[in-house]
């Protein structure tokens, strides 16, 4: 499953997990502050046949076109300039 957390007009938080969603919450809630923040929560539900490597492509699809505020970025990026 893709979870993604709105706020505003935005979105603070794009996820994934196997877990049922109100367990992965929970852990998510231990942190200060966020249970106040997460007021609301859009899901993707893509089944048990869904690899991992499809939960990381649509997780970082969804980060890629959401922006979230908070959370890792993903996919990080190096530029690395040589010059000659």
């Amino acid at each position: 499953m893709i979870y993604a957390i709105p706020e505003g007009s935005g979105w603070l938080y794009v996820g994934q997990t196997r877990q049922p969603l109100g367990s992965r919450l929970a852990q998510h809630f231990r942190e200060s502050g966020k249970s106040k923040r997460w007021a609301n929560v859009m899901t993707l539900h893509l089944g048990s046949a869904a690899t991992d490597a499809q939960l990381d492509t649509l997780e970082g699809t969804g980060r890629m076109v959401l922006r979230p505020a908070t959370g890792r970025r993903w996919p990080i990026r190096f530029e690395i300039n040589v010059s000659t």
